[in-house]
This record gives C-alpha cells, structure tokens and sequence, in this order.
C-alpha cells in the first residue's frame, strides 16, 4: 500500500509531463519513438485512477503504433488486452493475447510469456472455458517453475485452485490451494496471500 502510495504521488507529478508530450515529434518508426511508446504503457497502470476507459484505450493504441522493439510490442499488446478484457470485448482481448504472446517469444522473454498465459488463463476461467483456462494455466505453471519463479508459480496455482474447485477436483484444488500459500509465505508476498486466503 505505501509503495502504490508513493507511487501515486509521482505520479501526480509527472501527469502533467506526459499528458503534454508532443507525439508528433516522434512519428512511427523515428529514434525515440520505442521508448515513448514504453513510457506509455508503463503510465497506464495510473491512468485507469483518472481517465476513462476510451481515454486509456486510445492511448495504448499510440503506444502499439510506435512501439518498434519486440519486447516493447508485447507489453503494449499485453496492456491492451487486459483492457479490452475489462470492457468485455471478448473479440479484441483475445486478438491481443495472441500478439503479446507472438511478441514475447521473439523477445526470448519467458516470463512475459507465463504472465500473458496466467492473464489469459484467469480470463478463461471467468469466461466458463475451463478447458482453455488449464491450458494456459498449466502453460504459465511450467514456464514460472522452470524460470525458478516462485512467486509467478504461486500466482498461477491460486488461480488454477479455483479452476479446479470450480470443475469439482477438490483433491487438486486444495494441493494447488497449498503450493500455493507456501510460495506466498516463502516469497513474503502479504497481498497474494490474502487473496489466496479470500
């Protein structure tokens, strides 16, 4: 909370900054252009506390345009589509799970490929599409334990404990329940946690 905090007040700070920023200095594909478009993405997780949706939505959409790295590309496909996710447009969410995905394999990113899985898979699950949300769940399962990342895996087995619940395995609910408790007490991670405790 103190850390959302202070990051809040920065971000009071520089709205201004970057609500000014001139995009036409950077045109698609000019020097620069790349890093604006990662300041974009990076900004949005603030401006849902004071834009609106269509305001936010065309803001990633400059973000896509001059985004030119592969690995920036994936953030802003990424971004978009948990947007696109909360309006419930199905049909553009999932175009743009697709084109994280695409781009973080070309980045080598292995991790943004789990996130992007867990993110799709959580989708899924709320969707009723309990066969694709395993999918992709087990995808970023293996992928967050092969990185060695605890604290992805447990993330991924709180939401894969509801799936399972929800389908009727309660054996393996309460063995994905417990994993992934213990890799939130290992991590120290309070706020995941709480809401695997919820």
């Amino acid at each position: 909370e103190a850390d959302f905090e202070e990051g809040w007040q920065k971000w009071r700070t520089l709205r201004t900054f970057f609500d000014e920023i001139e995009l036409e200095l950077w045109p698609v594909g000019a020097q620069g252009a790349d890093s604006i478009a990662a300041a974009l993405v990076d900004v949005d997780e603030f401006r849902k506390l004071d834009r609106t949706v269509a305001e936010r939505v065309a803001y990633l959409q400059t973000a896509v345009g001059r985004a030119q790295l592969p690995p920036t590309r994936a953030r802003a496909h990424l971004a978009r589509a948990d947007l696109f996710r909360f309006r419930s447009d199905l049909g553009n969410a999932s175009a743009e799970y697709k084109l994280a995905l695409k781009f973080y394999r070309e980045a080598h990113d292995a991790c943004g490929q789990a996130n992007t899985l867990l993110s799709r898979g959580n989708w899924r699950l709320l969707r009723g599409e309990f066969y694709l949300a395993s999918k992709d769940l087990t995808q970023a399962l293996q992928i967050f334990e092969h990185e060695e990342q605890v604290l992805g895996a447990a993330n991924v087995l709180g939401v894969r404990a509801e799936l399972r619940s929800m389908t009727g395995d309660l054996r393996g609910a309460i063995e994905d329940f417990n994993e992934a408790v213990a890799g939130f007490l290992y991590v120290g991670d309070g706020l995941g946690l709480a809401n695997a405790l919820h």
